[in-house]
C-alpha cells in the first residue's frame, strides 16, 4: 500500500477534486493543509514553490492535473476508454485555460473592463465549447461519456464559480447563455460521490452561510474551492490572500 500525502490549502481549491478521488475510492492518503499565513513558511520546501503537491512513497509530483488523473486512475474516475479519456483531458486543460488567462490589473476599473471583454470573447468561445460538450451528453450523460469522472468534478465546480458570484466582473448568471452545461452542473450536484462528500464535510466545517439553492455549506465549499477562500468561522478571508494566492480563482498560478 502507497503511502501517500497531500499537501494544499486548508480550502477548496485545486485540490479539492484530487481529495474527492481519493476518498471515493477509499485510498489512505494524509490531508496535510495549512492556512495563508503557514503557507510562507511552508513555501521554501515545495518544489516549484506551489501546490498542490502530492508525495508517494517519498517522491513529490507537482502540478494538478497530473496529480488529479492520478488520483482518478486510483479511484475509477478516469476513463479507460481512449477517447472518453481525451474528452476528459481536454475538459481540464479548457478549464485551466480559461482561468489562468484571465485578465488581471491593479486597477479596478482596467481590470472591469478588460474582464468583460474576456468574458464577451475568448471566455465564451471556451465555456461555449463546454456547453455544446455538455448538450451532447443527453440528460442521463457527463462531460467526457456516459461515466462520471475527474472532470465532471472540474466542470462543477467552475460553474459554481460563475453561480456564485465570485468571479469578479462577470454576472453570476454567465453560464445560463448555456442551459445543458448548467443542467448537468446540476446532476453532477446531485450524483452520489459528490453528494456523499458534501454531506461529510458538512459534520465537519463550521456552519456556513446557506446558499441561494438553500443547501447548507455547499455554495460556499465551491466558492473556497474555486478562489481559496480560508474559511476562519464567520467569513471568508479572500480579501486577504495576497495576489500570488488568489491566483485559485479566475486567473490563478498553481500547479
Amino acid at each position: 500500500m502507497s503511502n501517500i500525502t497531500l499537501k494544499y490549502f486548508d480550502g477548496g481549491g485545486r485540490g479539492e477534486a484530487i481529495r474527492i478521488a481519493l476518498w471515493h475510492g477509499g485510498i489512505q492518503f494524509t490531508d496535510e493543509r495549512f492556512t495563508y499565513d503557514q503557507w510562507k513558511e511552508i513555501k521554501p520546501t515545495i518544489p516549484g514553490g506551489a501546490v498542490p503537491v502530492l508525495e508517494v512513497d517519498g517522491k513529490t509530483f507537482t502540478q494538478s492535473a497530473a496529480l488529479l488523473r492520478y488520483a482518478g486512475r486510483r479511484s475509477g474516475l478516469y476513463p479507460e476508454d481512449l477517447v472518453e479519456a481525451m474528452r476528459c483531458d481536454e475538459v481540464l486543460d479548457i478549464v485551466s485555460e480559461v482561468l489562468t488567462k484571465t485578465p488581471q490589473d491593479a486597477d479596478v476599473e482596467v481590470k472591469k473592463a478588460k474582464r468583460a471583454e474576456y468574458a464577451a470573447g475568448p471566455m465564451k468561445g471556451k465555456m461555449g465549447l463546454l456547453g455544446s460538450y455538455a448538450e451532447q451528453s443527453g440528460p442521463d450523460g457527463f462531460i467526457a461519456g456516459k461515466s462520471f469522472t475527474i472532470a465532471d468534478l472540474v466542470l462543477e465546480s467552475t460553474v459554481g464559480m460563475f453561480e456564485s458570484g465570485n468571479f469578479d466582473h462577470v454576472a453570476s448568471d454567465y453560464c445560463e447563455q448555456w442551459p445543458a452545461l448548467v443542467a448537468l452542473a446540476k446532476r453532477i450536484r446531485a450524483h452520489d460521490i459528490v453528494a456523499k462528500w458534501a454531506a461529510s464535510k458538512a459534520k465537519e466545517t463550521p456552519a456556513a452561510p446557506c446558499d441561494r439553492r438553500g443547501v447548507v455549506s455547499r455554495r460556499e465549499r465551491v466558492r473556497s474551492c474555486c478562489f481559496n477562500a480560508l474559511w476562519d468561522g464567520d467569513r471568508y478571508r479572500w480579501e486577504s490572500l495576497q495576489p500570488e494566492t488568489r491566483m485559485m480563482g479566475p486567473g490563478v498560478r498553481g500547479g
